[in-house]
């Protein structure tokens, strides 16, 4: 999801942590918290960073929307849309 948006990743594996830069934001998020930040500042996340059978598991909309990314259901296919207006 990243790479689509054009954002670079880094794995921080001494704090467990992502952080996602794309356009002058940063996100960081931290593996099995609810605590994240955009540009410095503390957010509360519904669900947590994970590491699922060795890939690292993020809050797509979350991230996305941090990164000035639309997010859209689309019911007919189940699908999530991740686009730039």
């Amino acid at each position: 999801m990243s790479e689509s948006l054009k954002a670079e990743v880094t794995w921080n594996a001494e704090e467990r942590s992502v952080t996602v830069t794309r356009g002058g934001i940063t996100v960081k998020l931290f593996i099995d918290s609810t605590k994240a930040t955009v540009d410095g500042k503390e957010v509360t996340l519904e669900v947590p960073a994970a590491i699922v059978e060795g890939n690292t598991v993020v809050p797509v909309r979350f991230i996305s929307e941090a990164l000035k990314a639309t997010v859209k259901w689309e019911e007919e296919t189940k699908s999530v849309v991740i686009y730039e207006d």
